[in-house]
């Protein structure tokens, strides 16, 4: 398999993903709790752990998995184990569960020789996510309740002679409730062809690209990808694997197309010849620490640890964004939802002002 820069296929199985099916319409609604896939990948990695075989900790998976779904599910990833399949095959079969990165992931613990301690990871990965998806709800409740009680307050009429910032939240209610519903398919249509075209091979090129380059988010994107990157490539090296296949499940396992695509040209430079730093320097892809920490782990062939340095120096960094962002965002929207229920109120009260003064 050869790549280069000028005709490297965006759209080909190696760089969108290996033996990975498409995500049918139906599929889309169907979903089992992030939480329940947390529990589940840290229930066999202990078992696992334990000494059971791989089909034995399936089974007793499935017995303690809640949703009727996932239940039925476990049951058909065992019947695959049980026919010779590998883990990571097996759950690539139902991609609207499993994300790629998870089943990558997984081929990284199978390709390491290390299972139970990569569906641990697994499940740390998906315990974040967790975490700052309810971090983000908490913050985002408040600021909602306002917004709702300030409609509601909204939605009351005045008689008299009106100021103008209240003859427009009138006439704002009034198009909104002749128009309200041809708004909303037209709100529904916009996001569905959003994900539409997200969807597709083209559409999500261009989409992973830019989400790169928006202001903070793609920064912290960038880090992520460069802590998955040296996790991934550390645990692969430090288990024996060879330097160009640890690179290309490295690759495979990126779950930006931009990233995946990258990070072939970087393995094709090192079949090269090429040393990993100045090849990953080339790319432009991460930080010059990356660059400088994995030139230094050549030098003194300890390439691995020097990876497990620069991943917990970049997971600490995405926390650490993380947690400032999700502590930031409630009182943002408060000030802002503030502002809004003020406009509201003065909406409301100036009529009253006004009437009050033409009685007096």
């Amino acid at each position: 398999m050869s790549f280069s820069s000028s005709t490297v296929d965006y759209t080909s199985p190696e760089v969108i993903g290996v033996a990975r099916p498409k995500i049918t319409l139906s599929q889309r609604f169907q979903k089992i709790p992030l939480g329940e896939l947390a529990v589940l990948f840290k229930f066999m990695s202990t078992l696992l752990d334990a000494g059971l075989p791989l089909t034995r900790a399936l089974h007793f998976a499935s017995i303690q998995a809640k949703s009727v779904l996932l239940k039925e599910t476990m049951t058909k990833i065992t019947t695959d184990i049980e026919s010779g399949s590998h883990l990571s095959e097996a759950l690539s079969k139902f991609p609207h569960f499993f994300e790629e990165l998870v089943v990558q992931m997984i081929v990284v613990g199978e390709n390491s020789g290390d299972l139970a301690d990569m569906l641990g990871k697994v499940n740390r990965h998906l315990e974040r996510r967790l975490e700052t998806r309810s971090n983000l709800k908490a913050a985002l409740a408040y600021p909602a309740l306002l917004l709702l009680v300030a409609g509601q307050r909204d939605s009351q009429g005045m008689g008299a002679e009106l100021p103008g910032i209240t003859l427009f939240f009138l006439h704002l209610g009034k198009f909104l409730n002749t128009w309200g519903w041809l708004l909303g398919i037209l709100v529904i249509a916009l996001i569905g062809g959003f994900q539409l075209w997200t969807y597709s091979d083209s559409g999500k090129i261009v989409w992973d690209k830019l989400k790169l380059e928006i202001p903070f988010f793609g920064d912290l994107m960038r880090k992520s990808a460069a802590a998955q990157f040296a996790s991934t490539l550390a645990i692969l090296l430090s288990g024996g694997v060879a330097t160009l296949k640890s690179l290309e499940v490295t690759a495979l396992a990126a779950d930006n197309v931009h990233v995946r695509h990258q990070l072939f040209l970087i393995r094709e430079r090192v079949a090269t010849g090429e040393a990993l730093n100045e090849a990953l320097k080339a790319g432009g892809l991460f930080s010059d620490v990356v660059y400088a920490m994995t030139a230094i782990g050549e030098e003194s062939g300890t390439l691995d640890k020097m990876l497990t340095h620069v991943r917990d120096i970049y997971e600490q960094e995405v926390e650490l964004a993380t947690k400032t962002f999700t502590r930031l965002i409630e009182p943002i929207m408060i000030i802002s939802m503030t502002g809004i229920v003020g406009v509201i109120a003065a909406s409301i009260l100036l009529p009253l002002a006004d009437l009050s003064s033409a009685v007096g």
